[in-house]
């Protein structure tokens, strides 16, 4: 678990249950969206895993559960399923989930609940910070928002980049990493809750009332019709 050094005094029962604790100073840039803060205590934690031999890496939130029994064994199916099929630094592919991955906007997966290869978790969450100063984000669309690199964005374009990639800023470029590097699944099919915006046990669902449903959000039927159609 990854925390802030402001927040040991709470940390005995966690230190009790044996859980591996990491605490961080908090960044003095927040970045857009707070990007800053998860960057910092993401890579603290997936760096101690990785330091202690860790060869798969689930990335989530303390306020978030599962309840999908043998997930773990599941995702590994799933990922034996689909191979990576393109020449790349990427290990394996990294599965994320459908909450607020947007195929209406460039490069905006879901950085909640990532899991993959050791490594390719540990790039994806590099502790690379935004330093930028920033005032309030003024909406224009779509493709114009994701230019800024706000929340979601800041991380996968930097990973894709890390990778050796030129972006081109277009939807097709970010289908196309969508379908290669990624896995979507539905946020349904981990059995996950999460009570942050809402007591709703299913929040996520697009009859719900959610800031994303006008957003054409990637759900896993999705994700595989892409997948499929662009068959290499």
């Amino acid at each position: 678990m990854s925390t802030w050094n402001s927040e040991r005094e709470y940390l005995a029962p966690f230190n009790d249950l044996g859980i591996i604790v990491c605490t961080s100073d908090t960044p003095k840039h927040s970045g857009a969206l707070n990007c800053s803060y998860q960057a910092v205590s993401s890579y603290a934690g997936i760096a101690k895993a990785f330091e202690i031999g860790c060869e798969r890496i689930c990335k989530t939130r303390t306020d978030q559960r599962f309840y999908l029994p043998d997930l773990f064994a599941y995702l590994e199916d799933i990922l034996d399923a689909f191979p990576l099929r393109i020449q790349t630094l990427q290990k394996e592919r990294l599965i994320a989930i459908s909450y607020t991955t947007l195929s209406s906007r460039l490069y905006h997966v879901c950085d909640m609940f990532l899991y993959g290869n050791a490594n390719d978790v540990l790039r994806y969450f590099p502790g690379k910070v935004d330093d930028r100063d920033w005032e309030p984000i003024q909406w224009i669309n779509n493709i114009e928002y994701s230019k800024l690199r706000a929340g979601e964005v800041w991380f996968t374009s930097n990973y894709i980049e890390s990778l050796g990639y030129e972006l081109k800023w277009t939807l097709e470029d970010s289908a196309y990493y969508m379908r290669e590097l990624f896995l979507i699944l539905d946020t349904a099919m981990i059995d996950l809750y999460w009570a942050k915006y809402t007591d709703s046990e299913y929040g996520e669902r697009l009859y719900n009332d959610n800031s994303f449903e006008n957003q054409r959000v990637m759900n896993f039927f999705a994700w595989l019709s892409d997948y499929q159609t662009h068959n290499a």
